[in-house]
């Protein structure tokens, strides 16, 4: 639980911004961009040990900031996961053990909890989301109802990087609260809208919350738009096709990181998975992975750049 402790730190610390209290720190109203991959193994990126997959972006991440070896998503599952991520609550205090849709299952994150989102928006933050929700498919759980003043994504846990359907078939991709058409490859397109939020709120404090589908299955790789998905191939790939979905996570990374060093370098940077990964995902050094909690389910990749803040080059237990 150590990853969702310090991001309750986080809360409790930005939050003393609505107070006006007189931290010099507070006052400064610092930028947050929360980057979240999805279904990864531990050992997929460079600084966690990855040898055939090359992350550049990330490997200067961890060189301009502190890289966490001992942080734990609060489920080895998606909606607990991202439940803890944002409210720093302990899932089931939210009523989240499961996954949301289907019997006997959450339906979604109830409007009255308090988001980090929502904390900072009070506090005068510009605040969007793009990517990944699972939290709610109706849009009463939508995550503009949780204190994003926008969103570009998909509330399911499903979505064909091209088509953008999910594995049911139907739309997933919206603005909003609208269904939207729009082409492209996903990474690519929730980067494009991460990018143009940084220089569009450069002048503002904002809280960006980037929450890859990548590499959540299907693995389509980029510049492969006719490999379409439906139900029957869903899950069909190579370990080939996994790498290059990460490589692109990683470039739209240091699209991300170059947008904040061009409007404001002492922007809170984190970067981490919402649990552990399977199939053709590497947990190595640690066993097993998604849905157990054995330590390839629940220790995941943490790092964190904030410029005379948090320690550049630095490893931590």
């Amino acid at each position: 639980m150590q990853l969702m402790r310090l991001w309750l730190t986080c809360l409790l610390l930005l939050g003393t911004l609505s107070t006006q209290r007189s931290l010099a720190w507070a006052e400064e109203r610092p930028n947050v961009v929360l980057i979240v991959a999805d279904y990864m193994g531990y050992g997929d990126i460079g600084p966690y040990g990855s040898t055939d997959i090359h992350t550049p972006s990330l490997d200067r991440l961890a060189r301009e900031g502190t890289r966490f070896t001992n942080a734990y998503a609060a489920a080895p599952i998606c909606s607990p996961s991202r439940v803890g991520l944002v409210t720093g609550r302990y899932p089931q205090r939210a009523g989240f053990e499961e996954n949301v849709g289907g019997p006997g299952r959450p339906v979604g994150l109830e409007a009255t909890e308090t988001t980090i989102a929502r904390m900072l928006q009070e506090a005068g933050y510009a605040t969007a989301m793009f990517g990944k929700w699972h939290l709610g498919l109706e849009l009463d759980y939508a995550p503009t109802r949780h204190g994003f003043d926008e969103f570009f994504g998909f509330l399911d846990w499903s979505i064909d990087y091209y088509t953008h359907r999910r594995i049911t078939g139907e739309p997933g991709l919206h603005e909003n609260e609208t269904m939207v058409e729009v082409e492209g490859y996903t990474t690519d397109l929730f980067t494009e809208r991460a990018v143009h939020f940084i220089e569009r709120e450069r002048s503002a404090p904002y809280f960006l919350y980037v929450a890859y589908n990548a590499s959540l299955p299907p693995h389509q790789p980029p510049n492969r738009p006719s490999d379409t998905r439906t139900a029957e191939n869903w899950f069909h790939g190579t370990r080939e096709d996994y790498v290059q979905v990460v490589e692109a996570l990683d470039a739209g990374v240091g699209r991300i990181l170059d947008a904040i060093d061009t409007t404001d370098s002492e922007t809170l940077v984190i970067f981490t998975y919402d649990h552990g990964g399977k199939e053709l995902g590497r947990t190595e050094p640690l066993f097993h992975g998604f849905r157990t909690l054995w330590e390839g389910g629940i220790r995941v990749p943490l790092l964190i750049r904030w410029p005379g803040r948090v320690p550049a080059a630095l490893v931590s237990e």
